[in-house]
């Protein structure tokens, strides 16, 4: 990848604490680290059995692309399926 894209590994909420906010405030403050380091593009990955996950993303402007659209030196788990990319300007 370029040094203007980056990739959430991975983003986990305990059960107990789904639905408090915390999710949220999170992934607004990864994005506003983005921003602030010019990150562009952000990627994430999730498994297909994890719909949860894949709501989620949705729901904070990520779009699903496929595998082939990933960027050149992109680390693939294999577990994940399921793949999606954020713009700064979405």
């Amino acid at each position: 990848m370029n040094d203007s894209a980056a990739e959430i590994k991975r983003f986990f909420i305990q059960k107990k604490f789904r639905g408090t906010g915390i999710s949220r405030a999170l992934m607004t403050a990864a994005f506003d680290e983005a921003k602030k380091e010019n990150i562009q593009t952000i990627y994430v990955a999730t498994g297909s059995i994890n719909e949860r996950a894949i709501q989620f993303y949705l729901k904070y402007g990520f779009q699903e692309i496929s595998k082939k659209e990933l960027p050149a030196g992109y680390v693939f788990d294999p577990l994940d399926d399921r793949f999606f990319v954020k713009n700064h300007d979405s």
